[in-house]
């Protein structure tokens, strides 16, 4: 209960700094880790964007980013061993958004997973592609990446080889790029009210890879 409510407060203190520019467009800092930085609601102005990326690059522990394009192909293909995570807090059901997520993806919003990455970790450790993202994948979708490749590399035995990415710009640069295009039905599905019991179960979906044929 306290972890929920801690969960809560940090949410709220979130939303009150999405409000104003002041850190989403600020310099960023040199001095403090780049994964506590505040999540971001619009998109950062190049400059910062480009910095943040250069932050990440000093300690980064998850294996880089993956273009829109390359998921969607994917996706399309039914790649096996893919699990996408959608780590959007309140924002997951955003009318702006036309409260979709890309099909099949998990919800873990970026509060509780950069809490406790060991569920998921757990959950999918059979998968050899977890592709991570939020809004518009600048603070928590690397952060909750992060966070749950760090936590990966403390499992002991040592789990099988597994690429943790990003996806490059988010989910709304792939709804900008695929949300209207001919096979949008196969790469989105909406996200019902937060009152619905099926929504709960939305993104509980992971296709393991086959197992090795013997040889």
């Amino acid at each position: 209960m306290t972890a929920r409510l801690g969960c809560f407060a940090r949410r709220a203190a979130w939303s009150a700094a999405a409000g104003s520019a002041w850190w989403t467009q600020r310099a960023t800092r040199a001095d403090g880790p780049w994964q506590d930085e505040a999540p971001v609601t619009q998109k950062l102005s190049p400059a910062v964007a480009a910095a943040r990326l250069a932050r990440q690059a000093r300690d980064r522990r998850f294996d880089g980013y993956v273009e829109p394009e390359a998921l969607a192909q994917w996706l399309a293909a039914g790649r096996t061993g893919l699990a996408v995570v959608d780590v959007r807090d309140s924002d997951f059901r955003a009318a702006r958004t036309g409260r979709r997520k890309i099909r099949g993806a998990w919800h873990a919003p970026a509060c509780e997973l950069r809490s406790d990455a060991a569920p998921l970790v757990q959950a999918l450790r059979g998968a050899d592609t977890v592709v991570f993202h939020c809004m518009f994948s600048q603070q928590r979708g690397p952060a909750c990446a992060q966070a749950y490749a760090q936590h990966r590399r403390k499992v002991a035995p040592p789990l099988p080889a597994q690429h943790v990415l990003v996806l490059r710009d988010g989910f709304a640069g792939f709804l900008e790029r695929f949300g209207g295009g001919a096979n949008a039905e196969e790469l989105f599905e909406g996200v019902g009210p937060r009152n619905s019991t099926s929504c709960l179960k939305q993104g509980r979906q992971f296709v393991p890879a086959p197992p090795p044929h013997p040889s």
